[in-house]
């Protein structure tokens, strides 16, 4: 096997990173000073404007894309920290670059020259173009774009608190074993103990979101539930003012440019293209979903007091009436249900070790569409990684594996430690591109994820749940690995942010098909005689589970999909109107006005039905996770486009042969190739064959299999 033709990514320590932003920000300065020195808007043309300032920009993405992950993964808090105040920096190095409109000016100048570029380059330049105009060039005044411009950077500096505080927050409360009630051992085993009063004797159960999901799952009782669910929908209030401050900064500056609203400035550069589009299709989802995220509660309403007609008791204070059904109730009953129709979520992660079902996706996508994943050994990855658990695969195109073929590197970190980013992510550390020479950047992918480390099988089990999660992030990492775009600028998902998400919603569907999810599985207690030892011990009498999931058990999972699924559509419906009001007022007066709280959840409420008899203590949800202030601000609609996108693909093309090398090779190279360097709409109607459709998702919606 061939060495890969470029090396894997150098890790900095603490102490480098400072410096190494210094020079990067160096760099990048001189760049674009030689650039204004050297040229006029008269003698501007493509080949003496555009290529110094792109090239630039493609020697520092790597080292800045991997400083940038270290502020999400870095084992240590120092490094962290470095991590962040480089990357400050360097946005202060990015707006200063926008201060003088001497760059403008020869971008403008090239935009009107009838030069012959390639399509790319076209687009190149008109989005260089569009940089400018959006920081106000060609619109404001010099003293409008300054006082512009420090608005934006504010908006920077409370992002990245905001987003600090979601990462740092510990919230959690102290439990009584009785209260933890209904969790199995290996659950309560994993909660740090008190041990000074008052919490002597009892769990510190934190609201990361495994431990607490947990909790609301398996806790038999409903006051323990409401206590928690109360309790964590009061954290993060750290948040809630960054949050407000942030969304009227942006209203400002968006109506100062001109724009009706912020969300009209951001969906001009988006496949949606304006606010009516974006109201339309909600509009459309909302009327489609009608009553049927109640319907899913009126089933899990009847569950609730069959249940505890079943128990024979009801306490009479409200807690546990069988007359009313609570937020804190919803996810207790979803598992009766699920349990009702043999769905186990204990028993089905057996058959999901992580180790191995990582390794089984990615064989997927060998057969598929021929990507070889060979596992670098740890002794060469000194430098190379920031921590131990951080697993690296150099990937081929094929199986020769020889220079030509080679594709990039797909990093996996997916395990828990403190300080980690809490979420799951996929994170570029290299963007692909194309050298002036004529060869290839090649890109660099990470599948960052937090499950929980400890298990009481020996090794980490995933629920279904988790599975899902961990694929949609490994098509972002395949979308990232294949893409093939000129510039950097439209590799993989950083085309427009709203057909981002559509990879990888269409990839989920795959953990619904009943040969995919055999062919993943593999029962943990066949990966070697120890963990057999250890299954056995465990369930001395129980016959020896198969290799691979049982029928049964797959077929009750798959029919397990419909139930709850309006529920979660109105949960994302809740928080895209949410999104869309808050960044679409009427005028900035009524944003001022606008209780943002009350808003998103009396929007949660009309899309799921779910209602806090307590309005005054439903607290401030709308600011516990980062995307409407990392990215998907006037976006996070991306979701049901990307599931409208994904299941009208997934239904069309694969439905009935998810296997069909052909039709893989058609999309690895009409979806996922070009990146953002084309209009995404039309490859999806290029790949389909006609227009979308959302009729997918609504019959997924109108699917009432097990609630009915």
């Amino acid at each position: 096997m061939a060495s890969p033709p470029q090396p894997l990514p150098y890790i900095p320590k603490t102490h480098e990173i400072a410096s190494i932003m210094e020079r990067l920000g160096a760099e990048f300065r001189a760049s674009r000073e030689a650039v204004v020195r050297d040229a006029t808007p008269e003698t501007a043309t493509f080949d003496n404007v555009i290529p110094p300032l792109i090239e630039v920009s493609h020697k520092v993405n790597g080292e800045i894309a991997v400083i940038t992950c270290l502020g999400y993964a870095a084992p240590d808090k120092a490094t962290r920290d470095a991590a962040h105040e480089a990357l400050a920096k360097w946005s202060a190095t990015l707006s200063a670059a926008f201060s003088t409109d001497g760059l403008y000016q020869l971008v403008k100048a090239v935009s009107a020259t009838d030069e012959p570029l390639d399509t790319e380059s076209k687009l190149l330049v008109k989005n260089m173009v569009l940089d400018y105009e959006t920081s106000g060039y060609g619109l404001l005044s010099k003293a409008d774009i300054e006082e512009y411009r420090k608005r934006r950077d504010e908006i920077d500096d409370l992002r990245r608190t905001f987003n600090e505080n979601l990462r740092c927050d510990e919230s959690g409360m102290w439990l009584t074993e009785e209260e933890l009630s209904g969790l199995n051992e290996h659950q309560i085993a994993k909660l740090a103990k008190g041990t000074e009063p008052p919490n002597v004797g009892k769990r510190f159960l934190p609201f990361r979101k495994s431990d607490y999901r947990n909790l609301m799952r398996n806790a038999n009782n409903a006051a323990t539930r409401k206590a928690a669910y109360l309790a964590n929908a009061q954290k993060l209030a750290q948040n809630i003012d960054i949050f407000e401050k942030v969304v009227q900064l942006r209203d400002v500056n968006a109506r100062m440019l001109g724009y009706k609203s912020h969300a009209a400035f951001r969906l001009s550069g988006r496949m949606a293209g304006t606010t009516g589009r974006v109201d339309q299709f909600l509009d459309s989802v909302r009327q489609s979903l009608g009553s049927l995220a109640r319907k899913d509660l009126e089933y899990l309403h009847a569950k609730k007091k069959s249940h505890l007609a079943s128990l024979a008791r009801s306490s009479g204070d409200g807690v546990e009436s069988p007359d009313q059904f609570f937020p804190w109730d919803f996810f207790y009953y979803t598992r009766l249900c699920e349990e009702e129709i043999n769905v186990q979520e204990d028993k089905i992660a057996e058959y999901f070790p992580l180790e191995h079902t990582v390794k089984a996706m990615l064989r997927l996508f060998t057969a598929r569409i021929g990507l070889v994943f060979v596992p670098i050994p740890k002794e060469e990855l000194t430098d190379h990684v920031w921590h131990e658990d951080v697993d690296v695969f150099s990937v081929w195109d094929g199986d020769e594996c020889d220079q030509r073929s080679f594709v990039g590197y797909l990093y996996t970190d997916l395990l828990w430690r403190e300080g980690k980013y809490r979420g799951n992510q996929d994170v570029n550390l290299q963007l692909g591109f194309e050298k002036p020479d004529g060869s290839r950047m090649y890109p660099v992918t990470t599948l960052m994820c937090a499950f929980t480390r400890s298990s009481a099988a020996g090794c980490v089990l995933l629920k279904h749940s988790e599975v899902v999660t961990m694929f949609h992030e490994l098509g972002h990492g395949i979308h990232d690995l294949v893409s093939r775009t000129k510039y950097a600028r439209f590799h993989s998902y950083n085309g427009t942010r709203d057909f981002g998400e559509a990879p990888s919603m269409f990839l989920e569907n795959f953990c619904w098909v009943k040969d995919e999810l055999r062919e993943m599985s593999c029962h943990y207690s066949k990966l070697s005689p120890e963990h057999l030892a250890q299954w056995k011990e465990a369930n001395p009498d129980a016959p020896e589970p198969p290799e691979k999931i049982p029928d049964d058990m797959v077929d009750s999972l798959i029919a397990s999909r419909s139930l709850n699924q309006a529920w979660w559509t109105g949960d994302q419906l809740a928080v895209a109107l949410f999104d869309m009001e808050i960044h679409n007022p009427e005028s900035h007066e009524h944003l001022l006005q606008l209780d943002a709280a009350k808003l998103y959840n009396d929007l949660l409420e009309e899309t799921t039905g779910l209602v806090n008899p307590d309005p005054a203590s439903r607290g401030h949800p709308h600011v516990h996770f980062g995307h409407l202030l990392h990215g998907y601000d006037a976006g996070y609609y991306s979701y049901l486009w990307g599931f409208v996108f994904g299941a009208d693909m997934f239904e069309t093309a694969f439905a009935h042969d998810t296997e069909k090398r052909e039709t893989w090779e058609r999309y690895r190279r009409t979806i996922l190739e070009p990146g953002g360097s084309r209009d995404e709409l039309k490859l999806v109607e290029e790949f389909l064959g006609r227009p979308i459709s959302p009729e997918a998702l609504f019959r997924r919606l109108r699917a009432r299999s097990v609630a009915e």
